[in-house]
């Protein structure tokens, strides 16, 4: 049972009351664990098998009645978040338009820092990934005209990292939302005995904020291309099937 799928007035599962209740459905009818799809930031495709970040949770998730409780946005903007979404589709476009429009507003009135406290070894390199992708229009790193930035250069990361510095701590806070909002539904679900099963890709995106900054950790050259990637067989999607040397690891896309 995807996030995406739980029903709710925002044109997508996310983690507020809806999923607390489908925990609680399970629960009282007996089952002891829900598989769910990656929760990690997908990319442009919306696949949570071709995601940005190893670690990162998906911005679309986080439940805007949170906003709401800190104070953050007005009765009036939430209900705009609702405005035009479907209850038997996910339009992700006019979704994610929404979504990260809502969590900016949010993130202008923030007077409390305490979201710095949260700093896991991953965040500061994801932050400034989706920060450039967005200065350049979301193209992936291979494709960034910025050479010093394509290849992680330190000066030319630390230059963006000071002119963009509200950017960056923009998809911190958004990161702290979502950490708050996951560990309560999964201390809900333990409080219940249910277990979350995450269904985890084995392959990580080359379009990715670690590929991008750990190169050397991957069989990548410098334009982000891959000696090999992992394949699927034949399937509704690759009726022949679908390996060697691509960009597409899932076949998905």
């Amino acid at each position: 049972m995807p996030l995406t799928t739980l029903h709710g007035p925002f044109g997508i599962g996310v983690m507020g009351a809806e999923a607390l209740g489908f925990i609680d459905f399970i629960s009282d009818a007996g089952f002891h664990a829900w598989q769910v799809l990656p929760v990690e930031h997908t990319g442009m495709c919306n696949s949570p098998y071709k995601c940005i970040s190893a670690f990162a949770g998906e911005p679309n998730f986080i439940d805007p009645r949170m906003l709401l409780e800190m104070g953050l946005i007005t009765d009036q903007e939430l209900s705009e978040r609702k405005d035009g979404t479907s209850d038997s589709f996910v339009d992700y476009e006019l979704i994610r338009d929404k979504q990260w429009k809502l969590l900016r507003t949010a993130f202008s009135r923030l007077t409390d820092k305490s979201y710095k406290d949260f700093d896991p070894f991953w965040l500061d390199e994801y932050a400034l990934f989706v920060s450039i992708k967005q200065h350049f229009d979301f193209e992936p790193w291979y494709r960034w005209p910025d050479a010093g930035l394509r290849s992680h250069d330190e000066k030319a990361v630390n230059d963006f990292r000071e002119k963009f510095e509200s950017e960056i701590e923009f998809h911190r806070f958004v990161q702290w939302l979502f950490d708050v909002q996951w560990n309560k539904l999964r201390s809900y679900a333990a409080e219940r005995g249910v277990s979350i099963i995450g269904d985890m890709p084995i392959y990580v995106s080359e379009n990715s904020a670690e590929v991008w900054s750990r190169r050397e950790l991957f069989d990548a050259d410098e334009d982000g291309n891959f000696g090999a990637v992992g394949g699927v067989p034949p399937d509704y999607f690759t009726p022949d099937g679908h390996s060697g040397a691509t960009r597409s690891i899932t076949g998905i896309c």
